[in-house]
This record gives C-alpha cells, sequence and structure tokens, in this order.
C-alpha cells in the first residue's frame, strides 16, 4: 500500500490530491488518496474523472468527472464537468490549461492520514508515531541480521 501511495507517486512524478468533499461519492469518498497521470486535453472523454485548477493562481483543485466536451471552431476544447454525487453541472466549464491531470489510481481513506500530518500537533504526533514506528522496525532487522552473524 505505501509503494502505491509514496513510491510510486515519487518516482512518476504524479501529483497526489486528498479528497475532501463528498461530491465524487460513491466512487471518490472523502478522504480517498488520489494518483493523477498527465494527459493531453484532446484525449479526454466523456466519463474521465480530472482534478482541475478552480482558477489561475489557485492551486485548489477540483476532482470532477466530465460529462460533456465542447470543440470549438478554432479546435480548441472545453470540459463541462460535475461530481458524481452533485445535482447539477458545474457552473464554469474547463479549460485545458487548468487541467492538472485524470485520476490515475486512487487509494480509499490513506488521504485522512495525509490531511491530518497537515494540522499542527496533530500532524506532529503522527510524524513522531510513523518515526517511532520505523525506528523500531529498524532495531529489529538489525538484531536479526547481528544475530544470525553471531551463530557460529
Amino acid at each position: 500500500m505505501a509503494a502505491l501511495a509514496v513510491v510510486v507517486p515519487f518516482f512518476t512524478s504524479s501529483p497526489t490530491y486528498t479528497i475532501l468533499t463528498p461530491s465524487m461519492a460513491p466512487a471518490y469518498p472523502p478522504g480517498t488518496l488520489i494518483v493523477l497521470r498527465p494527459v493531453e486535453p484532446e484525449e479526454l472523454r466523456v466519463g474521465d474523472v480530472i482534478t482541475f485548477q478552480v482558477s489561475s493562481g489557485n492551486d485548489t483543485g477540483i476532482t470532477h468527472r466530465i460529462i460533456g466536451v465542447t470543440e470549438s471552431s478554432n479546435g480548441g476544447r472545453t470540459f463541462t464537468t460535475m461530481g458524481d454525487n452533485n445535482a447539477k453541472a458545474d457552473d464554469a466549464s474547463v479549460r485545458p490549461e487548468q487541467i492538472r491531470g485524470v485520476v490515475w489510481y486512487a487509494i480509499p481513506w490513506i488521504g485522512v492520514i495525509s490531511t491530518l500530518r497537515s494540522q499542527g500537533v496533530l500532524g506532529l504526533m503522527i510524524t513522531a508515531a510513523g518515526g517511532v514506528l520505523l525506528a523500531i522496525g529498524t532495531y529489529y532487522v538489525i538484531a536479526g541480521v547481528v544475530q544470525r552473524l553471531r551463530r557460529p
């Protein structure tokens, strides 16, 4: 699970986001960690789930499903999006330059840890607990190696 949540995104330079609202439930409930992959706008189709920037200069992302694609006479495309759990489409169309990526895969509930980690004292406690667990694991591995080396 750690490989999917940390290692794969690191080595593929894939951005990760945590779903914070129920707008994409039940497919992606709050607390779901999503990993994005870059995509060319012409590859996007109705049904794809994308994360897009709300506005220029604002890193806040929204993850919604494409429910419509509009092609202009000059070859440009815009996308109509809507959360699976929403009653109506989003007010503004999404332009290609706003798109951060298409959802590659998702891991339910892992995003809760990521969200909690960024919240003050609780975040420090979670980070410290992770460090303690890592230290304990390292101790047992080293102790096992030393014990094997000491055997005649």
